[in-house]
């Protein structure tokens, strides 16, 4: 992928396979007048799809939702990469409509950022977390941990930030 035009900051953080189809890569971008977060996407037959999502100058994360067929159970993969700098991606899958709320808290259980949280329909989702508390203030090195909780199911995982 190119650079994004006249900014120097381009990350590709990486592939993963979704059933029939994969995500080619995420990218952000991050300025003083806020962000964006694209995914490319090719189906089998090698037509590309890209998403754009445009977020605030202190957002902490994107909520990408991912095509492909409706799960038939819920799951959460590990965040990808780990370790992480500057940011990971944790997809997640919903077998059915749910209230989501994604949050982040530090190893002494101190909340630090909410990845995700409201009503989301059945499909597959992946979040984006850039290293950044809720006040948009970048984090310190460590291990922090994630928890999804989606109606009835919960999933707690780790993830490393490497500065």
């Amino acid at each position: 992928m190119s650079e994004l035009e006249g900014t120097g900051q381009q990350e590709i953080i990486g592939g993963m396979a979704l059933r029939d189809q994969v995500l080619y890569g995420v990218v952000q971008h991050r300025s003083e007048s806020g962000g964006a977060v694209a995914a490319g996407q090719a189906d089998a037959g090698g037509q590309m799809f890209v998403f754009n999502l445009r977020l605030p100058e202190q957002a902490a994360t994107a909520v990408l939702e991912l095509s492909g067929a409706t799960p038939t159970e819920f799951a959460v993969a590990p965040a990808m990469p780990n370790p992480f700098n500057p940011s990971t991606m944790i997809r997640y899958r919903l077998p059915a409509s749910a209230n989501v709320t994604m949050k982040v808290y530090n190893t002494a259980g101190q909340y630090v950022a909410t990845l995700a949280e409201g009503y989301y329909a059945a499909g597959n989702y992946a979040a984006t977390w850039d290293g950044r508390n809720e006040r948009g203030e970048l984090v310190a090195t460590g291990v922090y941990i994630y928890r999804v909780q989606a109606g009835e199911h919960m999933h707690v995982g780790q993830m490393t930030l490497l500065k």
